[in-house]
């Protein structure tokens, strides 16, 4: 990707989007790689306000299964370059598609014995999806009745144009999850699909940014981040733009060893409260961020279930294979003969990807 090609069409597109992006990357360079402002602190009240918003993650089995396929969307969804590819990696649905707006990708599985659609929408790959994560300024939406980031918003409504003449049957329950830029997009889909009077079920936002500052409490949004990612803490609050994440809000906390043993964390449960919002931004930092840790959320996922699959993220034409080879106990794969497929031996199937160019 030509970074220098990504900046110039945020140039000619929006000066103000320009410069408050470039305020953002910086001021959040300086919180949380160099200054770290909540360790300051005293831990033993840093520990007390964190225990006062939050709980340890404890889902049920239901909400472990969907959160499971869920985030089996969000991540294989750079593998599906097709149906076909999305029917072998989750065979027994009534409905596959695969279909591209705006450079973003999106899958959606029908479900028709649950009745349910389950939406996918892809991260960043290309030089538009970075066009529009870094257009942050608030443009108006009345349909929304509310403020939003431009870029997502754009995003967004091109998405709905695809999607939604698939969403024949109205009284389907739709989940939507994505990660990163699918993330922040899902929650906007999300928001779209209930004003126009769609059965919401649940979003799932991986790692996104955040999308605006007016109310959206009434959608049943989780958003799960890493406490050392950076992206999910953008754009940052201006004195003309307040963005937050909403609803709850699932924290990933790295071991303090976690380079050297990748996936184990703790868990915890924000509830949407102002002191979240201050827990989980850019001021609540008191660990150095690690850009790297933001592509390595499957490995976090995989070791909290102990889930038995292939976590293989094809990010920016790069193949990221996340097989915790620390953890054989939890993990034992082999490269299976086929040229463009990874194969579990565990029996739990083949996940087939396009070979890097």
């Amino acid at each position: 990707m030509d970074y220098k090609v990504v900046l110039k069409a945020i140039w000619d597109k929006s000066k103000f989007s320009f410069f408050l992006s470039f305020f953002s990357v910086t001021m959040l360079y300086w919180r949380g790689f160099v200054f770290r402002p909540f360790r300051f602190v005293p831990s033993s009240l840093r520990e007390k306000w964190h225990q006062m918003a939050s709980v340890s993650y404890a889902p049920d089995d239901e909400q472990k299964s969907a959160f499971e396929f869920a985030a089996r969307q969000a991540l294989l969804i750079f593998n599906m370059d097709d149906a076909t590819i999305l029917e072998q990696t989750y065979p027994g649905y009534d409905g596959y598609t695969v279909d591209e707006a705006r450079d973003v990708r999106f899958t959606l599985i029908r479900d028709d014995q649950n009745k349910q659609y389950h939406v996918a929408i892809r991260g960043s790959e290309n030089e538009q999806n970075w066009i529009d994560n870094f257009t942050p300024e608030f443009v108006w939406d009345s349909e929304l009745n509310a403020t939003i980031h431009r870029g997502y918003r754009d995003v967004a409504l091109s998405l709905m144009e695809k999607l939604e003449p698939l969403l024949v049957n109205r009284d389907y329950q739709i989940t939507v999850a994505g990660g990163s830029l699918g993330g922040v997009s899902s929650v906007a889909v999300g928001w779209y699909l209930d004003s126009r009077g769609y059965a919401l079920r649940q979003i799932y936002n991986f790692a996104g940014p955040m999308l605006t500052d007016d109310d959206y409490s009434h959608l049943n949004v989780l958003t799960v981040v890493n406490k050392l990612d950076a992206i999910w803490m953008l754009p940052l609050a201006t004195l003309f733009h307040r963005y937050r994440h909403q609803g709850k809000r699932v924290l990933i906390i790295p071991a303090m060893d976690y380079q050297d043993d990748k996936g184990s964390a703790e868990w915890r449960l924000y509830e949407d409260s102002l002191l979240s919002d201050f827990l989980l931004s850019s001021w609540g930092i008191d660990r150095k961020l690690d850009s790297g840790e933001h592509i390595t959320y499957g490995a976090y996922f995989c070791v909290f279930w102990a889930m038995r699959m292939s976590w293989t993220v094809l990010v920016n034409a790069k193949v990221i294979t996340i097989l915790l080879l620390n953890h054989p106990d939890i993990f034992r794969f082999q490269h299976a003969y086929q040229p463009n497929q990874w194969q579990a031996d565990e029996g739990v199937g083949v996940f087939p990807f396009q070979p890097i160019k």
